[in-house]
């Protein structure tokens, strides 16, 4: 794997891991939205699977994923039946 912007490029068939090893020991993954963007299906997996990941804007903290904790309803304004989409 090589390093792509403070992470790791992916790799088809695998879930990036974090080159510092971050989520080791509890700790939350950071990624960069460049990062996360290129492998927003995989980080999506992760934080379905339990894991917390924290997304970083030129060096700042922007965002966090994680688990839902608790059943939401949500609403979309269109329906396409995939239940992919979350407004």
């Amino acid at each position: 794997m090589a390093v792509v912007d403070g992470g790791t490029e992916a790799v088809p068939g695998t879930i990036p891991t974090c080159v510092h090893k971050c989520y080791a020991g509890g700790m939350a993954e950071t990624v960069s939205v460049r990062e996360f963007r290129h492998n927003l299906a995989s980080y999506l997996e992760r934080a379905h699977l339990g894991e917390e990941i924290v997304i970083t804007r030129a060096g700042r903290v922007d965002a966090q994923l994680g688990p839902v904790t608790e059943t939401r309803s949500v609403s979309t304004s269109e329906d396409d039946g995939g239940g992919d989409d979350v407004s």
